[in-house]
């Protein structure tokens, strides 16, 4: 059964692993996201620029540009959310891989004393009779 136990806690580790791997993939696509958004919110600003250094060549498309830009910050955002969620899901899905594993390196832990107590009273019942005999022998 000790084996065992140890089986499970290794493999309760590999799945915090991979579940925290899991969990860094979607922090950075949150960031690259993010990113993404920064970079679309600049160059807007960049082409508004241009177009009102050159209202006659930017103005006509400039309207069909905003809303195509508003479009994708709302797409853009639309992924964050959803990424967020997942996020907590992931967290979520850790919290309790993590309780799983906490509950096996304890009944584990409860397992190697009882082991060490049961080998110190073996040990102990030994010596006890080692002195019996050798006070037996005394007399």
């Amino acid at each position: 059964m000790t084996k065992e136990l140890k089986v499970l806690i290794r493999i309760s580790k590999w799945q915090i692993d991979q579940t925290f791997r899991k969990l860094r993939l979607l922090e950075e696509e949150v960031e690259a996201l993010r990113e993404e958004l920064v970079e679309l919110v600049d160059q807007q600003d960049r082409e508004k620029q241009i177009t009102a250094e050159k209202p006659t060549e930017g103005g006509l498309t400039f309207g069909n540009y905003t809303e195509a830009v508003i479009g994708r910050k709302r797409a853009i955002s639309k992924e964050i959310e959803d990424r967020a969620l997942r996020i907590e899901e992931v967290r979520e899905e850790l919290r309790l891989i993590y309780l799983e594993a906490k509950k096996y390196e304890i009944a584990q832990e409860n397992r190697d004393s009882e082991e060490k107590r049961r080998i110190e009273h073996l040990e102990q019942t030994r010596l006890d009779e080692v002195g019996i005999l050798s006070y037996i022998k005394k007399q």
